[in-house]
């Protein structure tokens, strides 16, 4: 079986955990994090809007909670990552829509997002409505541990992002797709399969750290994505990735 490359940014609507050589466009930069947009935009005032099934998102909570071993203590968001030059998250409001009830999400100006748990509008089969058109947003887990600076990154965390993407998308893949990729062992678990994440910035090196052990990373040509062993059970959930900038 030939080696798979995974892209794990993050697809918003209608997408698989899987594009095999597919490209993903860079995140947008985060202003405030902590503060939120509001979200006033009626959702049904917008021509196809970009929807997600409810319970298929609940399946990524149900994994990181199955999963907070690799992250304990971690905060777990979803992250909506603008698709196309005129996305504005500025202007983004999201829902979860069933036939008789809404209910408003906010979203922070970098785009992320808690899902909140709600029987009924599971029970109902609802969706998460945004108020762009369909295409304009991706989506990505975000799972964050405390105490890392702003160029690291932690194993487990990204592990357990893996877990939560894997999650959502198996029953939307292929079914020739999703049995490959269930034969090499799963995308978090498997050599055969390489997962690519977004570095927080466009890097000159990305080294994964744990202790006096050192292991240089692969990067893109552009210095914006990275692969990293998750696989590899020798480095432990504790170790960091590492980024360097672009030197000028």
């Amino acid at each position: 079986m030939r080696q798979l490359s995974v892209w794990m940014t993050g697809v918003c609507v209608g997408s698989v955990i899987a594009s095999v050589q597919a490209s993903e466009p860079a995140i947008i930069p985060a202003t405030n994090p902590d503060e939120v947009a509001p979200s006033s935009v009626q959702i049904s005032a917008t021509r196809d809007p970009e929807l997600k099934s409810y319970r298929q998102l609940l399946k990524g909570l149900n994994a990181y909670e199955s999963h907070l071993s690799k992250a304990p203590g971690s905060v777990f968001r979803f992250l909506l990552i603008p698709q196309k030059p005129d996305a504005s998250l500025h202007d983004v409001g999201l829902r979860i829509v069933s036939d008789d009830s809404s209910i408003p999400i906010p979203v922070a100006n970098d785009g992320g997002f808690t899902l909140p748990r709600d029987k009924k509008a599971e029970a109902d089969n609802a969706d998460l409505l945004t108020n762009q058109k369909k295409g304009s947003f991706r989506w990505r887990p975000e799972v964050r541990s405390a105490g890392l600076t702003a160029n690291t990154r932690r194993l487990g965390d990204l592990r357990l992002e893996c877990e939560i993407r894997w999650a959502v998308e198996y029953d939307e893949l292929p079914f020739l797709r999703r049995n490959m990729f269930r034969a090499a062992g799963g995308p978090c678990h498997s050599s055969m399969i390489t997962v690519i994440y977004s570095s927080p910035f466009k890097s000159g090196a990305a080294t994964l750290v744990s202790g006096e052990r050192r292991m240089a990373l692969t990067l893109t040509a552009d210095g914006q994505r990275y692969s990293v062993p998750l696989h590899e059970q020798s480095w432990s959930d504790d170790a960091v990735i590492m980024f360097e900038p672009v030197k000028q």
